[in-house]
């Protein structure tokens, strides 16, 4: 059975100098392994398209765009590593010592 990653979302403030700051972390959708995959391809499609649509000069879209495909990238390889822990175990017992 896949397991599903919990999506937690940073709620960024920019303060009255326009620096931006993380308040917290939100509980977004989860997800398994494979949605996680399928919306990281989704977002490299979207940053190729934006390269050759003249949307690279937009420095705020290109800087959340960039954000978010390091997050989802970051969370794709925790889940991916998360499972293959799991099936290890489930197939093998667990690791001890």
């Amino acid at each position: 059975m896949a397991q599903r990653a919990i999506l937690l979302i940073p709620v960024i403030r920019v303060n009255q100098r326009g620096a931006r700051y993380v308040t917290g972390l939100d509980h977004g959708d989860t997800m398994t392994t494979l949605e996680l995959r399928r919306h990281l391809a989704e977002l490299v499609e979207e940053r190729s398209l934006a390269l050759v649509s003249g949307l690279a000069g937009v420095d705020s879209y290109m800087a959340d765009l960039d954000q978010e495909l390091e997050a989802c990238r970051q969370l794709y390889v925790g889940s991916a590593v998360t499972e293959i822990a799991t099936l290890r175990a489930e197939l093998f017992g667990p690791q001890l010592g």
